[in-house]
């Protein structure tokens, strides 16, 4: 691997330079700032729950390592989107910038999948799989996903590598699609996207349900949990419904260059947002568990 010069690979579009430039350096600079501090705090909070036998911190501790593992490569989106494009990106630091950005958007999404199961098992069965929700059973699953994860994105690395640029893609969206680039948009839109979102809303309208019908729970208790569930919901929604929006029309409608170069601003947009989930989901679960919210309070 060496340089990549932006002007000279394969399926090479010459896409306008406008607004998207400062807002991905803009973008990028206040959520790194927000966000590693932010993630930084959970993983305290999430070990903290660990040590006190909660699941729930388990979960929380890999989304956090995820997401700031994503947030770290953020200097390097920042630096490219401030280098002219005839200037050659160093191979090595995209491929490696692009797989932890997938894997991340992925990797988070089945976490989150994950929590929200456990708080439904948590709140609607408290007895009845209290079993299954252990320490041992979290980390178990946090391991499947991250080897699933890695394993998906090291297959679409080389299975295209040297037919359709694929590298050179993954570090210069959006991009005239080719057949094999396509493919995997589909496969991650329905599996990443489409099937986490079956599970969240599933577990949520559960939890809802389950809620609002205990006569134990007090008006103000169900509010602040519908409250709380819906900013989860929305933030999720927010954060990766664009970026998916964007490159299911791209899929289906895009044929040439032509369409790529209209979306250089709305796909910039779409991953600024992507990178907001990064820095307000540790925050949001946590304040799902009582515990974490203790010992927020007394930071």
């Amino acid at each position: 691997m060496g340089k990549i010069n932006m002007n000279n690979s394969t399926n090479s579009c010459d896409l306008p330079e406008g607004g998207e430039k400062v807002l991905y350096v803009a973008g990028y600079t206040t959520l790194f700032i927000i966000g590693v501090p932010a993630n930084f705090m959970a993983i305290y909070i999430s070990t903290l729950l660990i040590r006190r036998e909660n699941e729930l911190g388990v979960y929380l501790l890999n989304l956090s390592i995820s997401d700031l593992m994503y947030l770290l490569t953020l200097p390097f989106w920042i630096n490219k989107a401030l280098a002219k494009d005839s200037e050659p990106v160093n191979e090595i630091l995209c491929v490696i910038a692009a797989v932890i950005m997938y894997i991340n958007f992925y990797m988070a999404a089945t976490i989150l999948c994950y929590i929200s199961v456990d708080r439904y098992l948590t709140l609607v069965y408290p007895f009845r799989y209290y079993r299954a929700r252990t320490r041992k059973t979290a980390t178990l699953l946090c391991i499947f996903a991250w080897t699933l994860e890695i394993t998906f994105e090291l297959i679409f690395l080389y299975s295209t590598e040297g037919t359709t640029g694929y590298r050179y893609q993954m570090c210069d969206e959006p991009h005239q699609l080719s057949n094999e680039r396509r493919n995997i948009l589909i496969f991650r839109l329905i599996v990443g996207f489409m099937v986490p979102v079956f599970v969240l809303l599933l577990s949520y309208f559960g939890i809802l349900r389950a809620v609002w019908a205990s006569i134990a729970t007090e008006a103000a208790e169900k509010k602040k949990i519908l409250i709380l569930l819906s900013a989860l919901i929305l933030v999720y929604f927010i954060a990766f419904s664009p970026y998916q929006t964007i490159n299911l029309i791209r899929c289906l409608q895009e044929h040439d260059c032509t369409f790529p170069k209209k979306l250089t601003l709305a796909y910039a947009v779409s991953m600024v947002l992507s990178t907001v989930n990064s820095t307000l989901d540790p925050v949001l679960y946590c304040l799902i568990s009582e515990t974490a919210r203790a010992d927020i309070k007394n930071l």
